[in-house]
């Protein structure tokens, strides 16, 4: 018998390979992440719970979809609107698109659309790529995780929402200054990195300004553009690491 009639035979016996749309899914993102959570309705839907973030801001829908092969769908007709979740079941994972659910479920700009996978990537490894995005240098961003250690992903996570800021020191500098979505007034950084490839960072967590540079110059001083910055915020304490 040939292989072909023999996986002919085995689909017959066993049934066609059907997706399996339940468990626990995820959105990886240090940021923006969600947890879509399905279990089993009936042989043609599935129960779906998904909670998103933006930041501190937080959004979450619950229903039932309707399943069609490798996709599903959900639709619900509230306040005059006609709100929609897509699903599509990928080699990757389950992939979700949404209509009018962005600021009813949730609040403005968490969404609930994007790529969810069966695995959870570390806080580390989306540091490290949310890192790459704003500077865009390896060596660089290599020294700046091993000066700050654990410090590292609390860090970049208050570069959530970003701004490109003008330098105020008599040193060139390029200077981005950032804050968690929600908590600007409580979850702040700012990062100063020079031609010499100097690099001067502040964040700001419970209450106080945590400070670390490079340049030796400056270890026990805060640059002017960082000390500016600090005046957005209640705080007079400065931890110099």
């Amino acid at each position: 018998m040939s292989i072909g009639h023999i996986l002919i035979l085995l689909v017959s016996i066993l049934g066609t390979p059907q997706n399996t749309w339940n468990g626990i899914w995820y959105r990886n993102h240090l940021c923006d992440n969600a947890q879509l959570v399905i279990s089993p309705k009936s042989e043609d839907s599935f129960h779906f719970a998904i909670t998103a973030y933006s930041g501190a801001l937080t959004g979450f829908i619950e229903g039932d979809a309707v399943i069609n092969d490798d996709t599903a769908q959900w639709l619900m007709y509230e306040d005059g609107k006609k709100r929609e979740i897509h699903f599509r079941y990928t080699d990757r994972g389950i992939s979700i698109t949404t209509k009018n659910c962005e600021g009813y479920y949730g609040a403005e700009g968490v969404i609930f659309d994007g790529e969810y996978t069966s695995y959870l990537i570390s806080e580390e490894k989306l540091a490290d790529k949310w890192f790459e995005n704003i500077i865009n240098d390896m060596e660089m961003n290599q020294k700046i995780k091993k000066a700050l250690g654990r410090s590292f992903v609390p860090f970049v996570y208050r570069l959530h929402l970003r701004f490109t800021e003008k330098s105020l020191d008599t040193f060139k500098a390029t200077v981005i200054s950032g804050c968690v979505t929600g908590l600007c007034d409580s979850a702040a950084a700012i990062i100063m990195i020079t031609q010499q490839k100097h690099f001067y960072i502040a964040w700001l967590e419970d209450g106080l300004i945590y400070y670390y540079t490079s340049d030796d110059t400056y270890k026990q001083k805060l640059p002017i553009t960082i000390s500016k910055w600090m005046k957005n915020f209640k705080v007079s304490k400065v931890v110099f690491k």
